[in-house]
């Protein structure tokens, strides 16, 4: 009965100590308090600029400036890169360093992505503007997949990814670590990548997104996916997809296996 008695006791001191640690768990290191970024989003001749968006270069961190370009956003402290773009104008690339709780207002000022021209006559039943005068010369040379307003319309669609599912060419498939993103992948492309004597390179499957005629920044999928995913299709006047080296016009050739070409409603202001 002492035995017995004496191994009990040792039970319920044992219940007893793993009730006080579970109630009592390790203290977790402290957050460092954030760093502030506010500021307003300009044109060159100092007009606010709307729905523009600025964001963590790396991160999933970003803010869309109000009616008035307007910002505030809260980020990690240290040096970070930040993206700043608006459709309709060349994006920009900002660095800073901040410590913990320190704020910072900057002038974001963005340049148009090109000049505007006259407007030219009709095409169909729809005014086509002076700058879309490439996008009509290319698509009557039939290299390349071209959607126009009304085959944009027509397409139902949620992201700017839908657009391409299903079409010939084109593999369309949500990143498996970050939900906000699809990515858009081209078959020749990974041919070229991944083929007998590729030696297993990625070189061949850069992709080269650009807005009114510039370029993006970066050239992965990924980054493709990050820059489609700030595009509203709304926004959309005309697109240009060419998804091989052969299709490609030798305006967006650089360094790009594939190309998707994107002509905004407003255009550069």
């Amino acid at each position: 009965m002492g035995r017995a008695a004496a191994a009990v006791a040792m039970l319920a001191l044992s219940a007893v100590g793993a009730g006080a640690r579970a109630q009592n768990p390790p203290a977790r290191e402290p957050q460092p308090e954030p760093a502030i970024v506010a500021g307003v989003f300009v044109d060159t001749a100092g007009k606010p600029i709307a729905h523009g968006v600025l964001s963590v270069v790396g991160e999933s961190l970003r803010v869309v400036t109000d009616s008035q370009g307007r910002f505030r956003l809260a980020v990690p402290p240290g040096p970070k890169l930040l993206a700043a773009r608006a459709l309709g104008y060349q994006p920009l690339v900002l660095t800073i360093s901040l410590e913990p709780g320190q704020s910072t207002i900057r002038q974001v000022r963005l340049q148009v992505a090109g000049v505007p021209l006259p407007e030219m006559t009709v095409v169909g039943q729809r005014y086509v503007p002076a700058r879309l005068a490439g996008f009509v010369e290319r698509r009557q040379r039939g290299l390349g997949l071209f959607l126009d307003r009304d085959s944009i319309e027509k397409r139902p669609r949620s992201e700017m990814s839908d657009l391409f599912v299903g079409r010939a060419g084109i593999r369309v498939f949500q990143d498996p670590y970050d939900p906000t993103k699809r990515h858009v992948l081209f078959t020749r492309c990974e041919e070229m990548s991944f083929g007998p004597g590729a030696g297993g390179a990625h070189t061949g499957n850069r992709i080269g997104v650009y807005i009114d005629g510039s370029r993006l920044p970066g050239s992965s999928s990924s980054d493709a996916a990050s820059n489609l995913a700030l595009i509203n299709s709304a926004d959309v006047e005309a697109i240009e997809v060419y998804r091989g080296p052969s299709e490609l016009p030798d305006e967006f050739m650089t360094d790009n296996c594939a190309a998707i070409v994107i002509w905004t409603r407003a255009g550069p202001r």
